[in-house]
């Protein structure tokens, strides 16, 4: 008996991922490392940065071109994401992969406020049983957060 393998983020593949893995590999089309696919999270919209990294991180390894990424995120979206791709992406018929990240990341950004996030980075304390490593950590995610947005806005 073998146990079912899980996404990376703990949940079970999809049935379209699965369906996808086996079309491609009966239709004989050329498509490398499908058992990786397994490794990509859902794409839920809230996650959209995540799930994109994820994906040409290991379509990087796969072998996988453009034209596969756009494939898998159009079988891996789900929830608010899916419901946007249904009424305002679906049509356009010379959709391209980067075309699609763009509309998904641009649709879920974080809107905040360079004053709310550095609020959040200047009152950050570290937490009683957190590591001094852990806070580091956790403190320059928060300046890269804020400068980073902020730098991208201002295109020197």
């Amino acid at each position: 008996m073998s146990l079912p393998l899980l996404q990376s983020d703990g949940s079970m593949p999809s049935q379209e991922t699965d369906n996808l893995s086996q079309n491609v590999l009966n239709s004989g089309n050329s498509f490398p490392n499908s058992g990786m696919l397994s490794m990509i999270p859902n794409l839920k919209g809230s996650n959209a940065n995540d799930f994109f990294q994820c994906l040409e991180k290991v379509g990087k390894l796969a072998g996988w071109n453009k034209e596969h990424l756009l494939t898998i995120s159009e079988v891996k979206i789900e929830g608010p994401a899916k419901k946007y791709y249904d009424s305002s992406i679906k049509q356009n018929s010379e959709l391209t992969y980067d075309a699609f990240k763009n509309f998904i990341v641009s649709h879920f950004a974080d809107d905040q406020s360079f004053a709310v996030d550095f609020a959040k980075f200047s009152s950050a304390q570290q937490y009683e049983h957190e590591s001094v490593r852990d806070f580091s950590v956790r403190l320059q995610s928060l300046v890269n957060k804020v400068f980073a947005t902020t730098l991208k806005k201002m295109r020197f």
